[in-house]
């Protein structure tokens, strides 16, 4: 049973043809990022002593464990296309930076910081990530995993509003990373106040229209 108000994350087979949803066993994480093989879903959870930590759900056993647990703030996790690295961002160093680690691996040595601040990472198959600026521009990343992790120059796609989904992506791209799925912000036209009307003794009103017995 899922507890009222708890958040239920569900799952569907395409590849099947069927419509048929199947629950995940997690209830308090949100939701990032799947291996390339489907066998492990990149999770980011909230400690009370941490802040936020990355955690991995292994369909096989239906179990999640940590990944990172530490008491700087990670978030972001995105697996590489070959699956052996796992891509977040951390404020380890005092400000939001991308950090790649290898993957299962959860040791210290295995990370390789990527230059650059960022936010909202993620990769395609050919092999560039993407990152958002704090002024909504999304930019384009060439970068190589193996045998070390190596990044470029950024470049800029376009700018965009879209809603933050922090502290996971707020968007999502096809697998060969020409098109792009996000919830747009839609700007409403503001209004101008030109009066305001104050009410009296309503609550003597609403006991006149509506009787207590």
């Amino acid at each position: 049973m899922v507890p009222a108000g708890a958040l239920q994350a569900w799952q569907v087979s395409v590849a099947g043809g069927s419509d048929a949803l199947e629950p995940l066993a997690v209830t308090s994480e949100w939701l990032s990022s799947w291996s390339p093989d489907g066998r492990f879903l990149a999770l980011v959870g909230e400690a009370p002593d941490t802040g936020t930590d990355i955690l991995v759900y292994q369909a096989e056993d239906q179990k999640t464990r940590p990944y990172l647990h530490s008491r700087s703030a990670e978030q972001y996790p995105e697996f590489s296309p070959d699956g052996q690295w796992l891509a977040y961002v951390s404020d380890e160093t005092g400000r939001p930076r991308c950090t790649c680690g290898r993957f299962p691996s959860r040791d210290a040595d295995s990370r390789s910081p990527a230059r650059g601040a960022t936010s909202h990472p993620g990769l395609r198959h050919a092999g560039v990530v993407l990152r958002v600026t704090a002024s909504r521009r999304m930019m384009k990343v060439d970068v190589r995993f193996s045998p070390d992790v190596w990044v470029g120059r950024s470049q800029p796609l376009f700018d965009f509003s879209f809603v933050s989904c922090n502290p996971v992506r707020g968007y999502d791209l096809d697998r060969d990373g020409r098109r792009f799925l996000l919830t747009r912000i839609r700007r409403l036209p503001s209004t101008e106040i030109t009066r305001i009307n104050l009410v009296q003794n309503w609550f003597e009103e609403l006991k006149a229209k509506v009787p207590v017995r």
